[in-house]
């Protein structure tokens, strides 16, 4: 989730149409203020509100080019607070980024 009040989606490279680009953060902004509102609290906000959102397309699959997958594409930049005591990506930042931001199912076909 992302806690911004909205995301400037002309900024994001790919092929998926401005709509549906709108779309997916419309819904991902507004499960944040839901949650946000319900006073829950955690490191999900602070973390998701740092991705840098590169590109959103809509591509056929390699191993079946008769359907279509979604791709997203995005940076993070890795802080103090997003390691562990060795130094590395915590593997909560690690999941909280797959989970979040990969594991969006934005751009499947329904059929």
């Amino acid at each position: 989730m992302d806690n911004r009040e909205s995301v400037d989606v002309s900024l994001i490279g790919g092929n998926a149409s401005t709509e549906l680009k709108k779309t997916f953060f419309d819904v991902l902004c507004g499960r944040a203020k839901t949650v946000n509102a319900a006073g829950i609290r955690g490191f999900e906000y602070e973390i998701a509100s740092r991705v840098v959102w590169k590109e959103m397309s809509v591509v056929n699959k390699a191993d079946e080019p008769e359907k279509l997958e979604g791709r997203t594409v995005f940076e993070i930049t890795v802080e103090d607070d997003m390691v562990n005591p060795l130094g590395a990506l915590h593997g909560g930042c690690s999941g909280l980024l797959i989970d979040k931001h990969v594991g969006q199912s934005w751009g499947s076909d329904p059929s």
